[in-house]
């Protein structure tokens, strides 16, 4: 889990600049790295490498690639890359 100092650090910059977290996990992992207020502790929260952002503790957004480029063409990439 992330050090107090650096969650005093994080607060006195917002008080500066937006902050904006980025995980490549789950949020459930990343609340276990960061503190299970990790989304309001920042002004943007990013998990799944940006696939789901929150915004001040709210859920601004989620998307999954096989909705986005369709399931046929994932399975194209992935054969691809397979092969």
């Amino acid at each position: 889990e992330v050090l107090a100092n650096m969650k005093e650090y994080l607060a006195k910059l917002r008080t500066k600049v937006v902050v904006g977290i980025v995980g490549g996990s789950d949020l459930v992992k990343q609340r276990e790295q960061m503190g299970q207020n990790v989304t309001n502790e920042a002004d943007y929260s990013f998990s799944e490498n940006g696939l789901v952002a929150y915004k001040n503790g709210e859920l601004i957004g989620k998307e999954a690639i096989h909705t986005f480029i369709g399931e046929d063409n994932v399975k194209e990439m992935v054969n691809f890359a397979l092969h």
